[in-house]
């Protein structure tokens, strides 16, 4: 089994100072969430994080 495409996408949830209680920055969370293709027909998927910088780890995950 090979990978034949790694895809990035980035998602954006809105976020409500009420609706939950953390330190992080309100406004929006930002989640990368990855999909792995196989030569066999096989898709996973998993989550990378970059703590306030998800475009630079598309980045990395697309370049590298």
């Amino acid at each position: 089994m090979k990978i034949t495409d790694v895809q990035t996408y980035l998602l954006g949830i809105p976020i409500k100072k009420d609706e939950l209680q953390t330190s992080w920055r309100w406004g929006a969370f930002n989640q990368v969430i990855v999909a792995i293709h196989t030569d066999e027909g096989i898709t996973g998927y998993g989550e990378a994080f970059g703590y306030g910088v998800p475009h630079a780890v598309i980045s990395v995950i697309d370049q590298v």
